[in-house]
Protein backbone atom coordinates (compact mmCIF):
# COMPACT_ATOMS: atom_id res chain seq x y z
CA UNK A 1 0.00 0.00 0.00
CA UNK A 2 1.63 3.46 -0.54
CA UNK A 3 0.52 6.97 0.80
CA UNK A 4 2.41 8.73 -1.47
CA UNK A 5 -0.78 11.21 -3.22
CA UNK A 6 -1.16 12.31 0.12
CA UNK A 7 2.58 13.93 -0.30
CA UNK A 8 1.38 15.80 -3.70
CA UNK A 9 0.08 19.24 -1.56
CA UNK A 10 3.11 19.58 0.26
CA UNK A 11 1.01 21.28 3.05
CA UNK A 12 1.67 20.38 6.87
CA UNK A 13 -1.64 18.66 6.74
CA UNK A 14 -0.67 16.42 4.09
CA UNK A 15 2.43 15.70 5.77
CA UNK A 16 0.56 14.75 9.16
CA UNK A 17 -1.88 12.46 7.59
CA UNK A 18 1.67 10.63 5.57
CA UNK A 19 2.61 10.67 9.45
CA UNK A 20 -0.39 9.00 10.70
CA UNK A 21 -0.51 6.50 8.04
CA UNK A 22 3.11 5.59 8.78
CA UNK A 23 2.23 5.19 12.48
CA UNK A 24 -0.58 2.88 11.96
CA UNK A 25 0.38 0.39 9.09
CA UNK A 26 3.72 0.45 10.73
CA UNK A 27 5.37 1.89 7.40
CA UNK A 28 8.16 3.99 6.77
CA UNK A 29 8.95 6.71 3.66
CA UNK A 30 11.22 5.29 1.15
CA UNK A 31 12.38 8.97 0.05
CA UNK A 32 10.60 8.98 -3.37
CA UNK A 33 7.32 9.50 -2.05
CA UNK A 34 6.41 5.81 -1.20
CA UNK A 35 6.51 3.72 1.69
CA UNK A 36 8.36 0.95 2.64
CA UNK A 37 6.44 -2.04 4.36
CA UNK A 38 7.90 -2.63 8.12
CA UNK A 39 9.03 -6.01 9.56
CA UNK A 40 5.29 -7.18 10.97
CA UNK A 41 3.76 -6.30 7.86
CA UNK A 42 6.22 -9.01 5.85
CA UNK A 43 6.15 -11.15 8.77
CA UNK A 44 2.07 -11.02 8.03
CA UNK A 45 2.35 -11.24 4.36
CA UNK A 46 5.12 -14.56 5.12
CA UNK A 47 2.11 -16.06 7.23
CA UNK A 48 -0.42 -15.37 4.48
CA UNK A 49 1.37 -16.96 1.99
CA UNK A 50 2.48 -19.84 3.99
CA UNK A 51 -1.42 -20.60 4.77
CA UNK A 52 -2.41 -20.60 0.92
CA UNK A 53 0.30 -22.52 0.19
CA UNK A 54 -0.70 -24.95 2.73
CA UNK A 55 -4.54 -25.06 1.76
CA UNK A 56 -3.40 -25.30 -2.16
CA UNK A 57 -1.52 -28.64 -0.99
CA UNK A 58 -3.93 -29.71 1.21
CA UNK A 59 -6.60 -29.47 -2.07
CA UNK A 60 -3.95 -31.05 -4.19
CA UNK A 61 -3.21 -33.95 -1.80
CA UNK A 62 -6.67 -34.93 -1.06
CA UNK A 63 -7.42 -35.34 -4.92
CA UNK A 64 -4.28 -37.85 -5.11
CA UNK A 65 -5.59 -39.53 -2.13
CA UNK A 66 -7.44 -43.05 -2.91
CA UNK A 67 -10.86 -43.05 -2.42
CA UNK A 68 -12.99 -45.97 -2.87
CA UNK A 69 -15.46 -45.35 -5.96
CA UNK A 70 -18.50 -48.20 -6.44
CA UNK A 71 -20.23 -48.45 -9.89
CA UNK A 72 -21.97 -50.82 -12.28
CA UNK A 73 -24.04 -51.93 -15.19
CA UNK A 74 -27.40 -50.31 -15.86
CA UNK A 75 -29.21 -53.95 -14.45
CA UNK A 76 -26.83 -53.58 -11.05
CA UNK A 77 -26.12 -57.03 -11.93
CA UNK A 78 -22.66 -56.48 -12.27
CA UNK A 79 -21.26 -54.25 -9.59
CA UNK A 80 -17.91 -53.70 -8.50
CA UNK A 81 -15.68 -51.18 -6.46
CA UNK A 82 -12.49 -49.44 -7.58
CA UNK A 83 -9.54 -47.41 -5.42
CA UNK A 84 -8.21 -44.62 -7.51
CA UNK A 85 -8.39 -40.43 -6.90
CA UNK A 86 -11.11 -38.29 -6.62
CA UNK A 87 -9.66 -36.58 -9.13
CA UNK A 88 -9.15 -38.44 -12.42
CA UNK A 89 -7.95 -38.64 -16.10
CA UNK A 90 -10.41 -40.06 -18.70
CA UNK A 91 -9.42 -41.04 -21.72
CA UNK A 92 -12.08 -40.52 -25.09
CA UNK A 93 -11.29 -43.26 -27.28
CA UNK A 94 -11.40 -42.96 -31.35
CA UNK A 95 -10.70 -46.81 -32.23
CA UNK A 96 -14.34 -48.31 -34.06
CA UNK A 97 -14.96 -49.96 -30.73
CA UNK A 98 -14.76 -47.02 -28.36
CA UNK A 99 -16.17 -44.74 -31.18
CA UNK A 100 -19.91 -46.74 -31.09
CA UNK A 101 -19.79 -47.18 -27.64
CA UNK A 102 -19.09 -43.27 -26.67
CA UNK A 103 -16.24 -45.00 -24.51
CA UNK A 104 -14.70 -42.55 -21.74
CA UNK A 105 -12.85 -44.03 -19.17
CA UNK A 106 -9.84 -44.14 -16.34
CA UNK A 107 -7.60 -46.48 -15.63
CA UNK A 108 -6.23 -48.30 -12.34
CA UNK A 109 -3.77 -51.40 -11.34
CA UNK A 110 -5.72 -54.60 -11.54
CA UNK A 111 -4.95 -55.00 -8.22
CA UNK A 112 -6.94 -51.90 -7.22
CA UNK A 113 -10.49 -53.07 -8.95
CA UNK A 114 -12.72 -55.78 -7.04
CA UNK A 115 -15.68 -57.36 -8.65
CA UNK A 116 -18.55 -58.07 -5.91
CA UNK A 117 -19.26 -61.24 -5.33
CA UNK A 118 -22.25 -62.83 -7.93
CA UNK A 119 -21.00 -60.32 -11.10
CA UNK A 120 -18.91 -62.97 -12.75
CA UNK A 121 -21.75 -64.79 -13.92
CA UNK A 122 -23.46 -62.07 -15.42
CA UNK A 123 -20.03 -60.75 -17.63
CA UNK A 124 -19.42 -62.21 -21.25
CA UNK A 125 -16.61 -60.21 -22.73
CA UNK A 126 -15.78 -59.50 -26.69
CA UNK A 127 -12.51 -59.61 -28.44
CA UNK A 128 -11.19 -58.03 -31.80
CA UNK A 129 -8.20 -57.22 -33.50
CA UNK A 130 -5.20 -58.52 -31.73
CA UNK A 131 -7.66 -59.69 -29.19
CA UNK A 132 -5.59 -58.30 -26.47
CA UNK A 133 -8.32 -55.91 -24.87
CA UNK A 134 -11.18 -57.98 -23.28
CA UNK A 135 -14.40 -56.23 -23.51
CA UNK A 136 -16.40 -57.28 -20.87
CA UNK A 137 -20.04 -56.50 -20.33
CA UNK A 138 -23.50 -57.12 -19.03
CA UNK A 139 -25.39 -60.27 -20.15
CA UNK A 140 -28.82 -58.80 -19.66
CA UNK A 141 -28.29 -54.85 -19.72
CA UNK A 142 -25.26 -55.02 -22.30
CA UNK A 143 -23.69 -51.85 -19.89
CA UNK A 144 -19.27 -52.04 -20.53
CA UNK A 145 -18.93 -50.91 -16.84
CA UNK A 146 -15.35 -51.73 -17.58
CA UNK A 147 -12.74 -54.22 -19.38
CA UNK A 148 -9.53 -54.42 -19.81
CA UNK A 149 -7.60 -52.08 -22.37
CA UNK A 150 -4.93 -53.06 -25.05
CA UNK A 151 -3.19 -50.15 -23.77
CA UNK A 152 -3.01 -51.41 -19.98
CA UNK A 153 -3.62 -55.11 -19.97
CA UNK A 154 -2.02 -55.40 -16.39
CA UNK A 155 -5.03 -52.43 -15.28
CA UNK A 156 -8.67 -52.34 -15.63
CA UNK A 157 -10.39 -49.31 -17.73
CA UNK A 158 -13.08 -47.97 -15.58
CA UNK A 159 -15.94 -46.02 -17.08
CA UNK A 160 -16.81 -42.73 -15.98
CA UNK A 161 -20.49 -42.71 -16.35
CA UNK A 162 -20.92 -45.67 -14.67
CA UNK A 163 -18.97 -44.60 -11.27
CA UNK A 164 -21.60 -44.32 -8.79
CA UNK A 165 -22.56 -40.36 -8.11
CA UNK A 166 -20.50 -38.44 -5.42
CA UNK A 167 -16.86 -39.91 -5.15
CA UNK A 168 -15.40 -38.24 -8.10
CA UNK A 169 -14.64 -34.80 -7.74
CA UNK A 170 -12.56 -33.76 -10.86
CA UNK A 171 -12.07 -35.07 -14.53
CA UNK A 172 -9.57 -34.41 -17.11
CA UNK A 173 -10.29 -35.35 -20.07
CA UNK A 174 -7.78 -36.66 -22.58
CA UNK A 175 -7.78 -38.28 -26.31
CA UNK A 176 -6.45 -41.25 -27.50
CA UNK A 177 -5.90 -42.07 -30.68
CA UNK A 178 -6.99 -45.72 -31.48
CA UNK A 179 -7.40 -44.74 -34.78
CA UNK A 180 -3.47 -44.42 -35.14
CA UNK A 181 -2.59 -46.61 -31.92
CA UNK A 182 0.61 -48.24 -32.49
CA UNK A 183 1.90 -44.81 -32.95
CA UNK A 184 -0.38 -42.73 -30.39
CA UNK A 185 0.45 -45.33 -27.46
CA UNK A 186 4.13 -44.71 -28.16
CA UNK A 187 4.23 -41.25 -27.21
CA UNK A 188 1.52 -41.07 -24.80
CA UNK A 189 1.86 -41.77 -21.51
CA UNK A 190 -0.81 -43.85 -20.90
CA UNK A 191 0.90 -47.17 -20.00
CA UNK A 192 1.43 -45.48 -16.58
CA UNK A 193 -1.81 -45.56 -15.66
CA UNK A 194 -2.50 -49.19 -14.65
CA UNK A 195 1.20 -48.88 -12.58
CA UNK A 196 1.75 -48.04 -8.68
CA UNK A 197 3.30 -44.58 -7.71
CA UNK A 198 6.13 -46.91 -6.87
CA UNK A 199 6.42 -48.81 -9.78
CA UNK A 200 5.53 -46.06 -12.26
CA UNK A 201 8.47 -44.07 -10.77
CA UNK A 202 11.47 -46.36 -11.31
Amino acid sequence: MTFSWWRRGGGGAANAATATGEAEWGMAGDGRGGMIPSQSQLQRAGTVRVLLLSALLKTFMASEAAVVHTGGCHCRRVRWQVEAPASVVAWICNCSNCSMRGNTHFIVPAAKFKLQAGADEFITTYTFGTHTAKHTFCKVCGITSFYTPRSNPDGVAVTVACVDPGTVKHVEYRKFDGGNWDNFFRTSDIAGFSKDKAEAAE
